[in-house]
C-alpha cells in the first residue's frame, strides 16, 4: 500500500512540474516572429533596348475633389479646374433639378386630391350629420361618416 502511494505521490509531481512552463519566453519568441518579416524584392532589367515590358495597374490622381449632396442625382454644372480660387458662398457645383422639381408637382397634385376628398367627407358628415339630427340617418350613418372625415383628415395633415 505504501508502495502505492509513493508512485501515486511521484506521478502527480511528476506531472505538475512537466505542466509547469514559461509562458512569458513563449510570448516573446511569439512577439519576435511578428516583427521579423522577409521581403523579396526583384528589380526588372531589360536584355534589350527594343524589349517592352507591360505591367498592369491602375493609376489615380493625387489631386481629387470628394464632394457630396444631400441628395442623389446628376451634376448639370461644374466648371472648376485644379488651381481656381473658390470663395465663401461660390457655387462649386449644382445638381440637375428636374426629377425633384417632378417630385414636387406629383406631391402638390396628390395634395390637391386629398383637400378635394377632405371637402367632400366633410360635406358627407355634415349632412349626416344634419340627417341624424332628424332622424333620418341612423346611429352607424354618421359613425361611417366621421370616420371617413378624421381619416381623410389625417391623410391631408400627412401629405402637407
Amino acid at each position: 500500500m505504501k508502495k502505492f502511494l509513493k508512485i501515486n505521490i511521484l506521478i502527480v509531481l511528476v506531472l505538475f512540474f512537466v505542466g509547469c512552463e514559461n509562458k512569458d519566453e513563449k510570448n516573446e519568441l511569439k512577439v519576435q516572429e511578428d516583427i521579423i518579416k522577409s521581403v523579396f524584392v526583384v528589380k526588372p532589367i531589360l536584355k534589350n533596348e527594343n524589349q517592352k515590358r507591360v505591367f498592369n495597374a491602375k493609376a489615380s490622381s493625387n489631386y481629387q475633389t470628394k464632394l457630396s449632396f444631400k441628395v442623389q442625382g446628376n451634376l448639370n454644372y461644374f466648371k472648376m479646374q485644379i488651381g481656381d480660387e473658390v470663395k465663401k458662398g461660390e457655387l462649386i457645383a449644382s445638381l440637375d433639378s428636374k426629377p425633384y422639381e417632378l417630385k414636387v408637382s406629383q406631391i402638390k397634385y396628390v395634395l390637391s386630391e386629398a383637400r378635394a376628398s377632405l371637402q367632400n367627407a366633410k360635406s358627407t358628415y355634415e349632412r349626416t350629420k344634419k340627417l341624424y339630427i332628424n332622424q333620418n340617418a341612423s346611429v352607424s350613418d354618421i359613425d361611417n361618416a366621421r370616420a371617413i372625415f378624421n381619416a381623410t383628415k389625417a391623410k391631408v395633415e400627412n401629405i402637407s
